[in-house]
């Protein structure tokens, strides 16, 4: 999204309070699958295996257990653009993101990835990647080696429609009541990242590409202005929820009060204001 934008087993392992609350005071936490699916069970696809589970904490952190025990915490802030009342930044961002003029510097090709629709077959195949996806995602600067290519549009196609399918329309990420593991939201990913040369960065572009209102984008400079990692999924799904869904209107406002159109999803909206303050315009 830069101006040529070039950028687990499921067994319960012990663990003891402290492990969970080194800073707070030791209470009681409700464990619940959420997340990625387990890697030790296999997946839809017969080639993916994967082994992790996720606790959740309180608010602002979801604690990762792996089958050797080992706890680390997935941390969550807003960028500095929406960590504040006032919109006037985050609007500046949107609007020199998407209206810098094609032909002056400073040109985001990234402004075109959310209406790229050469085709004009988008909407038809929603369930389908297509070579138009694999353009797409060049917008943001990446870019799928020759057998990954291959692989999602022609040897394992029908595969990756079926995940489609199977994960159902566009829908915004709000309205999701769940990330339960075996949610084939998770097997997509998976699979995308079993593709030769692919990892999260560009499963999540491609995934946001058919899935723009669930889906959002994870980089280096998003996981920098925000503090998460690669399960960014969680984190920012748990924000929008909060608050009776305050940051999921407040990204839309901010869309509109910015000029852009409805093809601009809520999540594009924070992963452009998260990217460019991230880059520091």
């Amino acid at each position: 999204m830069c101006r040529v934008r070039s950028a687990h087993c499921s067994h319960r392992a012990p663990f003891s309070s402290s492990q969970l609350h080194r800073q707070e005071p030791r209470k009681a936490v409700p464990v619940r699958r959420l997340g990625p699916p387990s890697a030790c069970s296999r997946g839809r696809s017969r080639r993916l295996q994967r082994c992790s589970f996720l606790v959740p904490t309180h608010s602002s952190q979801v604690l990762i257990l792996g089958g050797s025990g080992m706890v680390s915490a997935m941390s969550f802030k807003l960028p500095p653009s929406l960590a504040t009342d006032s919109d006037a930044s985050a609007i500046r961002a949107l609007q020199k993101y998407y209206f810098t003029p094609k032909e002056g510097p400073g040109f985001f090709t990234g402004s075109l990835f959310d209406s790229w629709d050469p085709s004009g077959w988008r909407a038809r195949d929603r369930n389908r990647f297509t070579a138009d996806d694999v353009v797409a995602v060049t917008l943001l600067s990446v870019s799928l080696p020759g057998e990954a290519a291959h692989d999602l549009l022609v040897a394992r196609t029908d595969e990756f429609q079926e995940l489609l399918i199977d994960l159902g329309d566009d829908r915004d990420l709000v309205d999701i009541d769940d990330l339960p593991e075996g949610w084939t939201g998770w097997d997509l990913m998976l699979a995308l990242r079993s593709l030769p040369g692919v990892g999260p960065t560009t499963a999540s572009k491609l995934l946001a590409r058919k899935r723009p209102r669930l889906r959002p984008i994870w980089d280096s400079v998003v996981a920098q202005a925000t503090g998460t990692t690669e399960q960014l999924w969680i984190p920012l799904w748990e924000a929008l929820r909060r608050e009776d869904r305050e940051l999921h209107a407040r990204l839309l406002r901010l869309r509109d009060e910015a000029g852009l159109s409805d093809n601009v999803s809520a999540l594009r909206v924070f992963d452009v204001i998260a990217w460019m303050d991230g880059k520091g315009y």
